[in-house]
């Protein structure tokens, strides 16, 4: 059951990831409205929701906040998975950051060793302010 559920999250992150990908490479499964859209264009809004799944909108060209349908009902289904796509780009974040700074190839006694550094400079700080 929990296995069947992952699958599900997984699937959807990596259709949302693909469409994202698509539309970044000139595809058009998304369509693009501007923050005074939310205004004055509900029903169409809600047409293309409908129709494609999801939808951007922009502020000052720039995007702000991408909607998804979740006619299917399940609120909650649908936050869980947004929630956990959200971790894995935080997390694809980090790494990223990792290797440009060189941390990617650290052995565990160098993280070890940054862990108490960091614990130890916290106590001292702690101190300092009693």
């Amino acid at each position: 059951m929990l296995l069947r559920f992952l699958y599900t999250i997984v699937l959807r992150i990596v259709y949302t990831i693909v469409t994202v990908i698509g539309v970044m490479a000139g595809g058009s499964r998304m369509d693009f409205y501007t923050s005074r859209d939310l205004r004055t264009r509900t029903k169409d809004i809600q047409s293309s929701l409908s129709a494609k799944g999801q939808a951007v909108i922009t502020n000052n060209g720039q995007p702000w906040a991408l909607m998804i349908d979740i006619t299917d009902g399940d609120l909650m289904e649908a936050m869980r998975a947004l929630r956990i796509g959200r971790a894995n780009l935080a997390f694809s974040k980090l790494r990223s950051q990792s290797e440009e700074q060189g941390l990617d190839d650290l052995s565990m006694d160098d993280i070890n060793a940054e862990i108490t550094a960091y614990r130890a400079e916290k106590r001292n700080a702690q101190a300092g302010r009693q």
